[in-house]
């Protein structure tokens, strides 16, 4: 996560997890696991 955190222009991986919580809803590690909504709506829930 660190470098995609630098990739983006935050300095640190706190920062760059408090932003992403904010607004996805969910943290980094879950939304990659599938748990975001972004994984929802790739799969199609909702249409």
């Amino acid at each position: 996560m660190a470098a995609v955190a630098a990739a983006v222009g935050y300095e640190s991986e706190a920062s760059f997890g408090k932003a992403f919580r904010r607004v996805m809803g969910v943290s980094p590690g879950r939304y990659r696991r599938g748990d975001g909504a972004g994984a929802m709506r790739k799969a199609g829930a909702g249409t």
